[in-house]
């Protein structure tokens, strides 16, 4: 048998309203012998989430930092496990069906041979465009599991929940996803990313005291015209953002052969649907300054300069 497995792993108050995040996992059971496995991935670091979206910045000044001199130290690790036993801390299992030993051997196989060598960094936000669905997935427990019974399904496993599974999604609103080369000659995509956590960084205790101040954020970032930034372990990109930006929202666990639609009209959401542009403001000076230095850093700007250099000097 297998099934799915969760904890309640944080709690927080939004609106004198309890929201819950839970950590998930994937078990077995042996009919014949009642042996039990479990396997999940989970971060290496448990202490704060917020280590896995901001990185530490280290700089050697403040002026070659701005021209793209910088480095970006991630504590975002993360680790698959495997457990000869179920955990008492696991409160919730449900189960999704049956299947051989041979589908069994070949997911423990794929685990270990696959998953684990190749996903070793922890990510919970995914991106979402609308009519597009996903544009970037999260890559945190919930998502193994998903891919945990992908791998099941497409080895042939029949699978189904009697009741809704919801699983957590933390999913930022984009209009447009651009690969970007933070490794190349040109430091302007460097420039790109520091400005963006500079930003963040304006917010960053309003966030760790409710983290749904994140939706506050992006929002100043969109008017501001800086865009936002995500790192995964084979990637990085920069992202343009778009309405309502930032949400938590509880969405079904989409069991194979179901895909998942993070605009699925069945969902429970920490806040609003639609985003308020008109009360929030980003601190003066700073987020004028960093407007500023966004439209002062483009390519148009010194030729624009070197046109009217010249033009003046022909007058």
């Amino acid at each position: 048998e297998v099934y799915y497995a969760e904890f309640l792993l944080s709690q927080w108050v939004l609106e004198r309203s309890p929201w819950n995040a839970y950590h998930s996992a994937i078990g077995f059971k042996n009919l014949r012998t009642n042996d039990k496995v479990l396997f999940d991935f989970a971060p290496a670091d448990t202490s704060s989430v917020m280590k896995a979206i901001v990185p530490e910045v280290k700089v050697q000044s403040a002026v070659r930092a701005i021209v793209g001199e910088y480095e970006l130290k991630w504590v975002n690790g993360a680790v698959t496990h495997f457990e000869t036993k179920w955990r008492s801390r696991y409160k919730n299992w449900v189960k999704l069906g049956n299947l051989n030993a041979s589908i069994f051997q070949v997911y423990a196989d794929w685990v270990e041979g696959e998953y684990k060598p190749r996903y070793r960094e922890f990510q919970p936000l995914e991106v979402a465009i609308a009519g597009e669905g996903v544009r970037l997935r999260s890559r945190m427990c919930h998502d193994f599991v998903t891919d945990s019974l992908w791998s099941l399904y497409d080895n042939g496993a029949q699978l189904a929940a009697v009741d809704t599974i919801f699983r957590d999604h933390i999913i930022m609103y984009a209009s447009h996803v651009d690969p970007i080369e933070l490794e190349g000659v040109s430091r302007h995509s460097k420039r790109l990313v520091l400005r963006y956590f500079r930003s963040v960084a304006l917010y960053l205790e309003a966030i760790k005291e409710q983290f749904t101040n994140g939706r506050m954020t992006l929002a100043n970032n969109f008017k501001l015209g800086i865009p936002a930034y995500m790192h995964t372990q084979h990637a990085d990109y920069s992202i343009q953002l778009a309405a309502p930006f930032l949400n938590y929202c509880y969405l079904p666990l989409a069991v194979p052969p179901k895909v998942h639609d993070p605009f699925d009209s069945v969902k429970l959401c920490a806040l609003g649907l639609e985003a308020n542009l008109t009360n929030s403001t980003a601190p003066f000076p700073w987020g004028a300054m960093l407007a500023t230095e966004a439209r002062m850093d483009r390519w148009e700007v010194p030729l624009a300069l070197i046109f009217v250099a010249a033009a003046s000097a022909c007058l």
